[in-house]
């Protein structure tokens, strides 16, 4: 994520305080689909996804393509994804949406500036549940902000 996110806070930083930056939050999960995996690693990954999901702290994720599906094809994760169809400024053609939440960064140029490889990260951004809670819909708005300069 730091590999991204810096390269994204740089772009975004123009016109953004310190602040804002902050609001953009990432977490790193590795998740690890070998014959070999650990269960008890597994697990405990499996646990951080959820709890990031319960929190109001991080609303935009970047998967690999056989996470995303995971992640929005299963019924105990409804209701957690915006569709793109709502967030994205400017609708993507449709080669790049996957399930209707996620969109393929194998085009996207900040990440080709940048030397990274997007034809395997899936961005998807997480709905904001306490809408009283004016942090929690600033850092969902800054983050929404992002995922539109990412997929660009």
């Amino acid at each position: 994520p730091d590999k991204i996110r810096e390269p994204l806070i740089a772009e975004l930083g123009e016109g953004m305080s310190d602040e804002e930056n902050d609001g953009i939050m990432f977490t790193q999960l590795n998740f690890d689909y070998s014959d070999t995996a650990d269960a008890q690693y597994t697990s405990a990954i499996i646990n951080k996804l959820q709890v990031e999901f319960i929190t109001d702290e991080t609303f935009l994720f970047l998967f690999d393509k056989t996470k995303l599906e995971e992640m929005t094809n299963s019924e105990s994760y409804e209701d957690i994804w915006v569709p793109v169809s709502e967030w994205a400024e400017n609708m993507p053609s449709e080669d790049l949406i996957t399930c209707e939440y996620g969109v393929s960064l194998k085009n996207s140029k900040l990440l080709k500036e940048y030397g990274i490889n997007g034809d395997d990260i899936y961005i998807a951004v997480r709905n904001c549940y306490d809408k009283e809670n004016e942090d929690a819909m600033q850092r969902h708005k800054y983050s929404v902000e992002a995922a539109n300069r990412l997929i660009k």
